[in-house]
């Protein structure tokens, strides 16, 4: 007995050093695939900041509004002196002791911002700081695949190679690239001798975006459904007769308190967008010189992320747009005699899709000016260019259902989607220079050519731009919209220099003065929240480690710098440093 005792303390001795060892190897393996997957395979990034928001949130506040139930990031406010990378972690206080000092006689009820479907004020005391997102970026794509346009990618910081920023690529290697009136256009062609015409030159195509990726960068401006009991006052949609002549309602009438509108059959009627109706009033932080287009309905690129105390910014007409309604014909009418059309007016053009007799057809058209574009008599209107060869054929919208239907006039294209099908597409190409005159004046480029290269950025005037209308026109059977929004796409705004040897001279590929053609291993990434981020089109200079031994070229992001692809938020913004609770229902892949 004693000597099996013996034995078995031996061998349980034996086997206890042999499972120990197995720990140890395991446990040493596991750290050495962890460390592999993290440098070659996937690693966790946070976003600090928000350049490329609302796509990706960095450190910012959080706001519900309690009318209309929405909710939103907002940028913070507050930062210790010299320190951009660690707000305040009580916004709210922070506001309350800092501001009222500057504003005398205004009592500060800490943050202030204003719900985006209601224009109203919504004030927090409290209001903390939330940590950014945290994602998942692809390392290996990039040393199997060339990257792509759109991808949103992580790269070193050419003029700080330890610091990682986070940006959407924008322009490939052997490509010019210019912004223009807030898309992206690229060419391949070598470049020509006059630097100054290059806009003008042929070649040039915008980028357009997958719609995957569109789909996650639309903005909302507005939906009726979010309209609260009691804010019918404030709805931006307004019923009149075709042609345009008020109607106080006619056979088109707001009704659940503006969150639908009730077509009662008939004769033509419109639905048409009031860019002059007030929205924002700026009670607490008011100023004399608030421009109209910071306060009206106008459609333009306000980032609600980025609302700050200071107001009376100057914002960019925005014409890539989608309009979108849920429409639910009665029961028993015939949908065949449904006649809807969508249209866009920006550009100095009428775009449309013309939806009738179950057919769809998308045109453009130069829009009417002077007198005769009210509808006066002897009036001849341009003709429509219809840009498909045929009618295509309609979904059936069945009596007593709901069909979504979204109409995107985006990267110089007409879509309709009917449930989230697309039934049409069509394109139209313009040059950089054509959209210029066509989005401004035709004297665009003599005012370019006066202002030099010292005098900041022509473009970058909002005032210069055209505003932009839409509308819906409806005819037929009696139906119910319902759901109808308004969403606007990315603009990359044009800028100049404000700082350094650059100073006062335009943007990188944002004027034709400005000229930027990338090189075989060169990448041009910008912010999808474009007013608010540091990207290629203005990073003063570029690190002597990387001009040395990478690439010295300004704006541009060397491919070695490249380190992937950003594909999934794990862990989305949560509620506070001290007790993390992370935002679930907000994981998502990023497109």
């Amino acid at each position: 007995m004693a000597s099996n005792q013996t034995t078995g303390g031996a061998s349980g001795g034996a086997k206890s050093r042999e499972s120990v060892k197995e720990t140890v190897i395991s446990v040493i393996i596991a750290f050495a695939l962890a460390f592999v997957f993290r440098a070659f395979v996937a690693e966790a990034y946070v976003i600090p900041t928000g350049s490329m928001a609302p796509t990706l949130n960095g450190q910012h506040m959080r706001f519900v509004s309690p009318q209309t139930g929405l909710d939103w990031a907002v940028n913070p406010w507050g930062y210790p002196p010299g320190d951009f990378q660690n707000p305040y972690g009580n916004q709210g206080e922070w506001a309350i002791k800092s501001i009222q000092p500057k504003v005398p006689g205004v009592p500060i009820p800490g943050i202030t911002v204003h719900d985006p479907v209601t224009g109203g004020e919504i004030n927090d005391a409290t209001v903390r700081t939330r940590a950014g997102d945290r994602i998942f970026v692809h390392k290996y794509l990039y040393a199997l695949a060339e990257p792509q346009a759109w991808d949103v990618v992580v790269f070193k910081n050419p003029t700080n190679p330890d610091e990682n920023f986070i940006k959407r690529l924008i322009a490939l290697p052997n490509e010019e690239v210019a912004l223009a009136d807030g898309d992206v256009f690229v060419r391949k062609l070598p470049r020509q001798a006059d630097t100054r015409a290059l806009w003008s030159q042929g070649g040039w195509q915008v980028r357009r975006k997958p719609a995957a990726v569109q789909r996650a960068v639309w903005q909302q401006v507005f939906d009726s459904s979010l309209l609260p009991v009691g804010f019918a006052g404030v709805q931006p949609w307004r019923a009149r007769a075709s042609g345009g002549a008020s109607s106080g309602g006619g056979a088109l009438a707001t009704r659940n308190s503006g969150r639908e509108f009730r077509f009662d059959g008939g004769g033509a009627a419109e639905l048409a967008w009031d860019a002059g109706a007030t929205f924002i009033k700026h009670a607490t932080y008011s100023r004399s010189d608030d421009h109209p287009s910071d306060k009206l309905r106008q459609i333009n690129d306000r980032y609600w992320y980025n609302e700050t105390p200071i107001v009376g910014a100057l914002r960019y007409p925005v014409a890539d747009v989608r309009l979108r309604m849920g429409l639910a014909l009665d029961s028993g009418t015939d949908a065949s005699k449904l006649e809807l059309t969508a249209t866009v007016l920006a550009r100095g053009h009428e775009f449309r899709a013309l939806m009738v007799g179950g057919k769809v057809t998308l045109g453009m058209r130069a829009a009417q000016v002077g007198p005769s574009a009210g509808g006066s008599a002897g009036a001849t209107e341009p003709a429509w260019r219809e840009l498909l060869d045929r009618a295509v054929p309609l979904p059936p919208v069945v009596g007593g259902t709901t069909a979504d239907i979204e109409f995107w006039h985006v990267d110089q294209t007409l879509q309709l989607w009917v449930d989230h099908q697309l039934v049409a597409y069509a394109g139209y190409d313009w040059s950089p220079a054509e959209r210029l005159v066509n989005a401004t004046e035709p004297e665009i480029f003599s005012k370019i050519e006066a202002g030099g290269m010292v005098s900041g950025n022509v473009l970058s005037n909002p005032l210069i731009y055209k505003p932009v209308g839409v509308r819906w026109t409806i005819a037929g059977p009696a139906a119910t919209l319902r759901r109808v929004g308004l969403d606007r796409d990315l603009y990359y705004t044009p800028a100049a220099y404000t700082s350094g040897p650059m100073a006062r001279t335009p943007a990188a590929a944002t004027s034709p003065l400005a000229p930027l053609a990338l090189g075989p291993d060169q990448f041009f990434c910008c912010g999808d929240n474009s007013p608010a981020s540091s990207d290629g089109r203005l990073w003063p200079s570029v690190s002597p480690w990387v001009a040395a031994e990478l690439d010295p070229t300004l704006s541009v992001v060397p491919r070695e710098l490249m380190l992937g692809k950003a594909f999934f938020v794990y862990w989305p913004s949560h509620g506070g440093k001290a007790f993390p609770v992370p935002d679930f229902g907000r994981m998502r892949f990023i497109y």
